[in-house]
């Protein structure tokens, strides 16, 4: 209960009015909202008043309470003086003798839990109260009196709807203020390392033009404008929103905003966590299977095959279907476990353009944050293992770029398995390939690995490595061949 009090926030507005046949009551309005600025609407809340005489901290003369229900803008109408009666007669206040207080206690949920609202001073009151004093009777239903310091003076009655304000105690008629704009925030999505994706819908303005919203975010709860923000412009609806220049695995609040000239409406609070910087040398999940890695020099390699994707047979071809598809050697799945999927080139490329720069910058089949090496990153780490390895030609060149490449033993590759240190932990093995015409081959012999790079719209550039060389081959063959893949760190 506590809790739920501590949210109410009452704009209590003291709009005393004539009653034309009793005296013995005083109109009183209040717009019950919580600490959001929303109203609460339709609910039966609890009211106690209290008369107080020379002080705000003075004697009680009087004391009532009252149950109210907030209509659908959350305003209670009642009459002071009319309610159940606690202590003293109301009748019998004198108001031209003393000044007097209103002192207000509200339990927003109808019961006897009341709540300290605050404790005003009775500027204004009926003429109808101050006739039975002397004081002479108002002309219109409404008109009000209040003291000025001095004198009392009169105020004409409003207008059905208004609510009256008081500056530098002078009350004034006014319209019901702008409420704040009702917002709620999306979901996150898109979560990586540094950045993430969100938004909000504003479904309400309130009543006064949304002029900013954005979603807001911190590594506290409760963010809001002054913490880090987006900006996607006004108005109404459903907006989306970058986050980003975040902290790996950091724990975020994000919460959407609204803003008007009645202030800033916040959404619900939604918590994430951004993920966690990958080194090199972890082990990746992609697709439900992890990939150790190895860092080779200056890149950061997939230690095994690529293997994704659905099995189709041999005698068929890859389509750009918006489904990964994958050969296995001799049609057996238990082949593609061992040694990966078998790719044709413009599956493996993900149906996009040929590229030799250093990244590619050709993310193709690989995971998010990953690439497909260009046959100028094949050179790259060949080079770095066997500086006489020549990059210009398309035949076997250096001495022992393939054996440090190469799985050491013969549990796969064919005997002698020569040079194999796998002194780069690349551990290469002998895929075979699927020949252009729907066959298998050269399964524990060879491992063709693709490149990015096209040599002409048929071919494209490969490394090879061979159970009887020490040394890396690199040439071109059709791209409608399946080879194997391996990923490269972005």
């Amino acid at each position: 209960m506590k809790n739920l009090i501590t949210l109410i926030f009452l704009l209590g507005l003291f709009i005393p009015a004539l009653w034309s046949q009793s005296p013995n009551g005083i109109n009183y309005q209040a717009i019950v909202r919580n600490t959001n600025g929303k109203a609460i609407v339709n609910r039966s809340v609890s009211l106690r008043f209290s008369i107080l005489q020379d002080a705000a901290a003075g004697t009680v003369v009087y004391k009532e309470t009252h149950i109210a229900a907030t209509n659908q803008f959350g305003l209670v109408n009642l009459a002071i003086g009319r309610g159940t009666v606690v202590t003293g007669i109301f009748s019998s206040i004198d108001w031209g003798d003393h000044p007097y207080f209103l002192k207000t206690e509200l339990d927003s949920t109808g019961g006897n839990n009341y709540m300290f609202m605050g404790t005003s001073q009775l500027l204004s009151v009926p003429y109808c109260l101050y006739s039975n004093n002397g004081v002479p009777t108002g002309q219109d239903q409404g008109d009000m009196l209040y003291w000025t310091g001095t004198k009392w003076t009169k105020v004409p009655a409003g207008e059905n709807g208004q609510i009256l304000t008081f500056a530098d105690g002078i009350p004034t008629w006014g319209q019901l203020p702008d409420q704040l704009p009702e917002v709620s925030t999306t979901p996150v999505t898109n979560i990586t390392v540094t950045t993430a994706t969100s938004g909000g819908t504003i479904a309400d303005d309130g009543g006064a033009d949304v002029t900013s919203r954005g979603v807001c975010w911190n590594t506290s709860p409760n963010p809001t404008t002054t913490n880090n923000k987006s900006a996607n412009g006004g108005g109404l609806g459903g907006f989306t929103s970058n986050l980003t220049g975040l902290t790996s695995n950091t724990s975020y609040y994000v919460r959407a905003y609204a803003t008007s000239a009645a202030g800033t409406g916040y959404g619900n609070e939604v918590n994430f966590l951004t993920l966690t910087a990958f080194v090199c040398g972890q082990t990746l999940i992609y697709d439900g299977k992890g990939y150790p890695t190895v860092q080779i020099g200056t890149q950061c390699w997939f230690k095994e095959n690529l293997n994704i994707g659905t099995r189709i047979n041999a005698v068929l071809a890859q389509t750009n279907n918006t489904v990964i598809e994958k050969y296995c050697y001799n049609d057996l799945v238990s082949n593609c476990d061992v040694y990966g999927g078998l790719y044709q080139w413009d599956e493996m490329m993900d149906y996009t353009l040929s590229s030799n720069a250093n990244p590619s910058g050709r993310q193709g089949i690989c995971p998010v944050g990953w690439h497909l090496p260009s046959d100028a990153e094949w050179c790259v780490v060949t080079t770095f293992l066997d500086p006489t390895v020549n990059c210009s030609i398309t035949t076997w060149s250096g001495t022992d770029a393939g054996g440090k490449l190469k799985e050491t033993g013969i549990s796969h590759w064919a005997t002698p398995n020569s040079g194999a240190t796998n002194a780069s932990s690349f551990t290469a093995v002998p895929a075979g390939y699927r020949t252009g015409n729907g066959t298998f081959t050269a399964i524990n012999n060879n491992n063709y690995m693709s490149s990015s790079t096209e040599v002409a719209a048929t071919t494209a550039y490969y490394r090879n490595l061979y159970y009887n060389y020490a040394s890396v081959s690199r040439g071109s063959n059709a791209k409608t061949s399946g080879y194997t893949v391996r990923c490269l760190k972005d």
